[in-house]
């Protein structure tokens, strides 16, 4: 066999390797909310090894992201307590993962525009939680995800046990709920959506005109004084909510009725655990609350005990379990996120800067390190972690 024969030979083998690692070594896209604005990076799903953060968008504290139901549109907010604060609509780049500005909106002084610190989104409305005014406004989307002038400014009224912290409302979160397929409303667009106080120890839930994007207060579930509810999940499955008590380290379950649209405490053992170990002493206070995509875990962030604590969920009982606490490798847990096939976590602790990586074991969800190269990942303040769909 000649020279020639044998160099196309290792050609076409080298170049068929090359085809087959780029098809193993995918990579998800990640955005990662920071003090000094947004970064991308990626995730290779064959080694949870992230790229270097790149500065994507240039913003002040932009604290939490979430992405369209359908488009490659990422919106954020910049949580400041100026009386100034706006919502920014994000354009993607499905190939450089650039972001780029297509609109914003004043989340307005009248409605306190204090520390908003959640931003969620319907096909339609795009939904905003002011933490400092206690407060939630939702904006109209057109068909491009393009925020229209605000549709609706709901003040929350009350307060509750802990004189530090609910002197007054402090709207932590609003969650679209998911729309099931028997019911007889709008194709796929979301009716409900959940607020948690975190200052009156309640759940909200608020009807979603699917036109108009105005918000109408509909129903309310309470928790135990003192819970201060921060963060909620929906089961993938199963009427099922999850809420983390950010005060009293809590993971509690309540029934979701998604035609009501009423949520209903649950009674049975399981349906109220601590996030903590029995034998920890100190100060500490959950964060986010996740649910892996298969509905068999939950997972939640504690800032203090520094961990994330994994919970099995029985979908027979309906209970939960405290099973682990997995410590972050950092500082104050604030948020963290499961990438879509539900095979890696990524967890941003804001205190130390570092962005820790894991891999979930797909059987029993247990967290595993992906090695110390995650300790290299340092931003200032990372505050918000979003993998993103359909890149």
């Amino acid at each position: 066999m000649s020279y020639f024969e044998w160099s196309t030979i290792l050609f076409v083998a080298l170049g068929s390797l090359l085809i087959a690692t780029s098809i193993t070594r995918a990579t998800d896209v990640l955005f990662i909310g920071t003090d000094k604005g947004v970064f991308s990076t990626t995730l290779d799903t064959s080694t949870g090894k992230l790229s270097e953060p790149k500065l994507a968008f240039e913003v002040k504290s932009p604290s939490f992201l979430a992405q369209h139901p359908t488009l490659n549109v990422l919106y954020a907010v910049s949580e400041t307590y100026d009386g100034k604060a706006r919502v920014y609509a994000l354009s993607i780049d499905a190939l450089s993962h650039a972001l780029t500005e297509i609109a914003s909106q004043e989340i307005g002084v009248d409605a306190g525009a204090s520390g908003p610190c959640f931003v969620s989104a319907t096909d339609s409305a795009l939904l905003v939680a002011n933490y400092g005014s206690g407060s939630v406004v939702s904006f109209p989307l057109d068909d491009k995800g393009v925020p229209g002038a605000r549709a609706s400014h709901i003040k929350h009224t009350g307060s509750s046990v802990n004189s530090s912290r609910q002197k007054a409302p402090h709207a932590h979160s609003i969650t679209p709920a998911p729309v099931t397929a028997d019911l007889n409303s709008a194709d796929s667009i979301a009716r409900f959506a959940v607020a948690a106080d975190l200052g009156t120890d309640e759940l909200i839930v608020y009807a979603i005109d699917a036109k108009s994007a105005v918000l109408t207060p509909h129903s309310v579930a309470k928790l135990t004084p003192g819970a201060g509810p921060r963060h909620v999940a929906f089961h993938p499955t199963l009427p099922i909510l999850f809420v983390c008590g950010e005060l009293d380290n809590t993971l509690c379950a309540f029934t979701w009725d998604a035609r009501a649209g009423t949520l209903s405490t649950r009674t049975n053992v399981g349906s109220r655990v601590s996030t903590l170990p029995a034998d920890f002493i100190g100060s500490s206070s959950t964060a986010e609350v996740a649910v892996h995509p298969s509905g068999k875990f939950v997972y939640v962030s504690n800032r203090g005990h520094d961990s994330i604590a994994r919970f099995t969920f029985d979908s027979m009982t309906q209970s939960l379990s405290l099973v682990s606490t997995t410590p972050t490798q950092g500082k104050k847990p604030r948020h963290f996120s499961l990438n879509p096939s539900g095979q890696w976590m990524v967890v941003a602790n804001q205190t130390t800067g570092n962005l820790a990586v894991f891999a979930v074991d797909q059987a029993t969800g247990e967290l595993r390190s992906a090695g110390p190269d995650d300790q290299a990942i340092l931003l200032d303040s990372p505050q918000c972690v979003r993998f993103i769909r359909g890149q």
